[in-house]
């Protein structure tokens, strides 16, 4: 019953914020552990600390003294950090009340509801269609030879995008250049998040922007909203994503916190 209410108010807090969460991190925030916070037997409140003490995500009733609930909740569970979204403003606040550090992480990105969307231009010779099982191990090796991350988290990330039906591959010849995701959300149902990755020797020839204005497509013809971010670091991608037509008013922060550690 607890888990039934926790997860009802989480969804009442995501729909109540003015943009919605980056989908990556709410994957993060399915994973970490999950804390209801009572008073006199009655749910008030979660946070959510994943395994490396570093908080993602906190909701309190605002009519209590949340900066003292908030105090003592990373104080007990030993918070060092906190990432949180300049979209979500009690928790934000909450969190600039006790930094001791403060970085940007990334840049979230939004469809401007009057942008047109421009028609996607491929490079001579490409095409863009769904990929399928059979092509798993063949998108694993693209995504470890472009990205460097873990095969074992790849190859399962992929098989489930693919078994869904969210990700997408552009082709030239019988060579896979890229792929993109489009991943409607399981917490914030209007939203799909847009991702593309693109062949390392390849890149800087507007193959991403243009990947983007396809998914952008797939998108909306589902009656979604995309939705993307990028590391605050990756100029590049930030100009492929706004060539797309995407703007960014929010970012993710992640704010050091006072720790029994420190």
């Amino acid at each position: 019953m607890v888990a039934a209410k926790l997860s009802d108010l989480r969804l009442r807090y995501l729909k109540s914020l003015p943009a919605p969460l980056d989908g990556m991190w709410e994957c993060f925030v399915e994973m970490a552990d999950h804390y209801s916070i009572h008073k006199d037997q009655k749910l008030i409140g979660y946070g959510v600390v994943n395994s490396e003490n570093k908080l993602l995500q906190f909701e309190l009733d605002s009519n209590l003294n949340c900066r003292e609930v908030f105090s003592k909740f990373i104080s007990e569970l030993n918070v060092i950090s906190a990432f949180v979204a300049t979209c979500e403003s009690q928790y934000l606040a909450l969190c600039l009340d006790q930094q001791v550090s403060l970085v940007i992480n990334a840049l979230m990105y939004h469809w401007a509801p009057d942008e047109v969307v421009l028609a996607a231009e491929l490079p001579q010779g490409a095409s863009i269609r769904g990929m399928v099982g059979s092509e798993l191990s063949n998108a694993t090796e693209f995504g470890v030879a472009s990205l460097g991350a873990d095969p074992d988290w790849l190859r399962s990330y992929f098989a489930e995008r693919i078994e869904r039906r969210e990700i997408l591959g552009m082709w030239r010849d019988s060579t896979l250049i890229a792929t993109g995701e489009c991943r409607p959300s399981p917490t914030q149902v209007r939203f799909a998040d847009l991702g593309v990755i693109v062949s390392p020797d390849i890149r800087g020839q507007g193959i991403a922007t243009n990947f983007l204005r396809h998914l952008i497509q797939v998108c909306r013809a589902q009656g979604l909203e995309p939705i993307c971010s990028t590391e605050r670091e990756n100029r590049s991608a930030q100009h492929a994503i706004e060539q797309a037509g995407f703007v960014s008013k929010y970012r993710i922060l992640e704010i050091g916190l006072p720790s029994k550690t420190s």
